[in-house]
């Protein structure tokens, strides 16, 4: 540690047995604690009491617009000036809300995998607020609190006081609501964007040849946007290797909560129908029921239809698949019902990045990415025809 004279002094710290958890440092020297601070994270040499794949530390904590000075002065003065209430609540540091000399503030993301589990540290480094925090479409299990193992308590939320600290685990998945908007015409939504045919201007795929589209940038948008949608792009991109897993959830119409039985259809490769069923889905319950059934693999599932109305956007019906991304490429996911592809049911898929895909197609002829290019055929010439296969 060092101090403002830039001195320097050492803690030394005896970890005892079972001690083993998520702590944070802080100063206890007037306002100094809400900067001077940092997560602690305290390893067992024994594995903990469950499994995850990775784990991420999420410490949560107060800015505020005034000096440390002015606080103090303020709340020791006669008479009491209270500080005013946080500006912004920062995770790991960042915020949308602070502000900064140049304005380059941005919100905090995490990357995780899709299919993956991981552990996930929350750390309440905040001076003032009390948080109640969620991570839309997930339940979360706590399985520590203050540097302790608990017995796993399933929730939707957390609420995380100042000072307290908190384990939980989570399974990263794809969710994709699926519901009907109706004005002065109808159109399907997936996640809130219908796909159809004027859009996107360019092929995925010719622009991914061409260098136009940045897969790593849409990767990157997707991850910290937290469902896995790029809604500039309209895709969902994954890594190879990667192992998604894919949740078809019915909604009931925007207008009067109808609801409709649909077959969904994916390209490029067969995944894991792993269930359906009624209401909201639920990754714990599916789980359990998956210990005692062996998925089969399909390319074609439908999502049920188990009433005519429900609530508009209330969840009714959902269809979990789960896949491993191996051949990397642009694939199309959607609902085989004709009339519902015209009219917006269906989304895109970018597996691999813009080398992935290169790797497995070598380079293409130029004739091949401009609509009625050289490589078509017609009356006069027959089509270019390149050979990948002896």
């Amino acid at each position: 540690m060092a101090d403002s004279c830039g001195s320097l002094f050492d803690y030394e710290v005896k970890l005892e047995i079972g001690t083993a958890g998520t702590y944070f440092y802080h100063s206890h020297v007037g306002f100094q604690a809400v900067t001077a601070k940092g997560p602690l994270i305290v390893d067992s040499n024994d594995d903990p009491p469950f499994r995850y794949h990775q784990e991420r530390t999420i410490m949560l904590s107060d800015f505020f617009n005034e000096t440390d000075k002015k606080i103090i002065d303020g709340l020791t003065s006669s008479p009491f000036k209270w500080s005013g209430e946080t500006s912004a609540i920062l995770v790991n540091g960042q915020s949308h809300q602070a502000t900064n000399s140049t304005g380059s503030c941005q919100l905090a993301s995490i990357c995780i995998e899709p299919g993956l589990s991981y552990r996930l540290r929350f750390i309440g480094a905040t001076a003032l607020s009390f948080l109640s925090l969620s991570i839309e479409s997930h339940d979360l299990s706590i399985v520590e609190a203050d540097g302790h193992y608990t017995k796993p308590l399933n929730t939707s939320f957390l609420q995380i006081g100042s000072g307290q600290r908190y384990s939980v685990l989570l399974k990263a998945k794809i969710k994709i609501d699926v519901h009907q908007n109706v004005s002065d015409h109808v159109i399907w939504l997936q996640n809130g964007y219908d796909w159809v045919q004027s859009f996107p201007q360019s092929p995925y795929l010719v622009d991914i040849y061409t260098g136009m589209l940045d897969t790593d940038g849409v990767y990157r948008r997707a991850i910290s946007q937290g469902h896995g949608f790029d809604n500039i792009t309209r895709t969902f991109p994954a890594q190879i290797g990667e192992v998604l897993e894919i949740v078809w959830q019915n909604q009931g119409t925007f207008s009067n909560g109808g609801l409709d039985a649909r077959p969904f259809h994916a390209h490029g490769r067969h995944f894991y129908d792993i269930g359906g069923g009624d209401g909201e889905y639920n990754a714990t319950a599916n789980e359990e029921r998956l210990k005692s059934s062996g998925p089969v693999q399909r390319d074609t599932s439908m999502l049920y239809r188990y009433r005519e109305k429900t609530t508009p956007l209330a969840p009714s019906g959902w269809r979990a698949w789960r896949v491993r991304v191996t051949e990397a490429g642009v694939w199309m996911f959607h609902c085989h019902v004709l009339q519902h592809m015209v009219m917006g049911m269906q989304t895109v898929f970018i597996f691999g990045n813009r080398n992935d895909v290169m790797a497995q197609s070598d380079p293409v002829d130029a004739g091949y990415l401009t609509y009625g290019g050289s490589a078509y055929g017609n009356t006069t010439h027959s089509p270019v025809v390149r050979h990948y296969f002896d």
